[in-house]
């Protein structure tokens, strides 16, 4: 009975060629991502106590699901099932034949291309809620209506399938994740560089008018991080305004004073005091203030809500939510029934190892004035304090995040700090792969038939001078009976003037000239000798 069951007891594995699928632009139903893999079912070999039965693997499915969870403290927890699709790997039930034992298991792969729509949200993990996506493969597997007796060779006899032999046996492959990234469309770059957008500012301390320029999209692969070009100038009017309440608070406690000093009979010294006239901005300098300090760093802002977002619930198709969840949950072990929350979580990001923004410091601080004065710096993506993730939307939570600019001004031995805060989009882009040829290639007709390819040229390696030489000799004639005769016998007369003359008139200029050489290096020896 144990023997039977473990018989049927398949090991079934998912491999993926990549556990990342990339997603490139915004959330698209009508878009599709292909998600290569296989899976592998490996059966045991046949115990001898079997007689040689026949098992059938029955079916064999794929099942891609996704889900965001949400949960806190407090105890609650919402799950909703986001994607899930099962796709049939066996078109028809398969045989497998009892080998002999000696040859082990057996293990059949079955290859896989799903097709993955672009809408799904990323992948996402952090204290409140996730969003995970995993695949598993379950494969059934039981008895065939035929045997194998060892005695008999190849010959099947047909065998009633009933009692335990009847029963099939399923068996489920471990849970595979699925990491889910959406990269941003890498538009054109235009020839004055990246477009930026303009952040003007009005701090609230000092009468200077201030504005942030850098780009909406910021890649967070790209190591020179966040440029920033900041314009500051002192505003005129505001300077009046901020003068005049400046003079007005002046005056007011100089009043005071001078009515407390009145009672101590100090009234003209008082009254002195407050004749004299404000500071402006041509009795101080053109200068209306010094910066002296800028500092930077991105805010993370996570908005999490324990129940899914309506838009998206009426956007996207998603499917029934009846039955468990596939891979591990978030669960808690006694969920609480309480009232809907929404939280927000606030985090600094790019910091230094001691926790500080990343800053700067002039040794010269630069005057603000009516003329505009620029300043530019850069925010750079370090390995070193936490990391920003990429914005992300999905049904319980939604990431966002801010350039924080902090700004330390310099007026008559007093610092005001200003914090500027702007909106920028975190992304990735998608990693540029070379062009891998296809293992081979297909050319047709205009009719659509298929049409053989064009021959290549045959590869001739290259030739040193000499074999080039001796190639165009070769070439250049067919070889004449002196050419190919061999070496001349060694004989004190000289070769025939007329049997020569007949051999050179024979051949091409190039390989006369040749000849003769040749001539004139066999004859040599042979004056010697004599």
């Amino acid at each position: 009975m144990r023997s039977r069951h473990m018989a049927l007891a398949a090991l079934v594995d998912v491999e993926l060629e990549d556990t990342a699928l990339e997603m490139v632009g915004d959330t698209n139903t009508s878009t599709h991502y292909s998600l290569p893999g296989r899976a592998r079912v490996t059966f045991p070999a046949l115990p001898s106590s079997l007689g040689g039965r026949f098992r059938l693997l029955h079916k064999v499915t794929i099942t891609i699901e996704g889900k965001a969870e949400y949960t806190d403290p407090e105890g609650r927890y919402t799950p909703l099932r986001v994607y899930r699709a099962t796709h049939a790997l066996l078109p028809s039930p398969y045989t497998i034949r009892p080998y002999c034992s000696s040859f082990g298991s057996i293990t059949l792969d079955l290859s896989f291309d799903l097709r993955v729509p672009g809408w799904l949200p990323p992948s996402h993990l952090s204290r409140h809620s996730s969003t995970n996506y995993g695949l598993v493969a379950d494969a059934t597997v039981g008895w065939a209506n035929e045997t194998v007796f060892s005695g008999s060779g190849v010959s099947a006899t047909p065998l009633l399938v009933d009692g335990q032999f009847a029963l099939a046996q399923m068996s489920r492959s471990a849970y595979a994740p699925l990491e889910v990234r959406r990269h941003r469309i890498p538009g054109p770059i235009p020839r004055g560089g990246a477009p930026r957008r303009h952040y003007p500012f009005r701090c609230k301390t000092l009468p200077v008018d201030l504005s942030i320029r850098h780009a909406e999209y910021a890649d967070l692969g790209d190591p020179k991080g966040i440029k920033i070009d900041m314009q500051l100038r002192a505003s005129v009017s505001r300077w009046d305004e901020h003068e005049a309440g400046v003079s007005q608070q002046v005056a007011r406690a100089q009043r005071d004073a001078s009515e407390s000093a009145s009672e101590r009979g100090c009234s003209e010294g008082a009254e002195r005091e407050s004749s004299e006239p404000a500071s402006s901005p041509e009795s101080t300098g053109p200068a209306v203030a010094h910066v002296v300090h800028i500092a930077m760093e991105v805010e993370e802002r996570e908005d999490v809500r324990s129940t899914p977002a309506g838009m998206f619930l009426s956007a996207f198709p998603l499917p029934p939510q009846d039955g468990p969840l596939l891979g591990p949950s978030r669960a808690p072990t006694t969920p609480a029934t309480l009232e809907p929350v929404r939280r927000r979580v606030a985090r600094a990001c790019l910091l230094l190892p001691n926790g500080q923004a990343q800053s700067h410091t002039f040794d010269d601080p630069r005057p603000v004035g009516p003329s505009t004065k620029r300043i530019k710096g850069a925010l750079t993506f370090n390995e070193i304090g936490r990391f920003p993730v990429p914005n992300a939307t999905g049904p319980f939570v939604k990431v966002t995040h801010f350039l924080k600019t902090h700004v330390t001004f310099e007026r008559a031995g007093e610092y005001y700090t200003e914090t500027f805060k702007t909106p920028v989009r975190l992304v990735t882009c998608p990693t540029p792969r070379g062009s891998v040829p296809p293992p081979y290639i297909t050319v047709f007709h205009e009719n659509g038939d298929l049409r053989d390819c064009d021959p290549l040229p045959l590869y001739a390696p290259a030739e040193d001078d000499v074999d080039m030489v001796e190639a165009l000799t070769r070439d250049a004639s067919p070889p004449t009976e002196a050419e190919s005769s061999p070496s001349p016998p060694s004989s004190s007369r000289p070769l025939p003037e007329a049997e020569h003359r007949s051999a050179a008139d024979d051949l091409s200029p190039a390989n006369r000239k040749l000849f003769e050489q040749w001539a004139r290096e066999a004859s040599a020896p042979l004056e010697g000798n004599a």
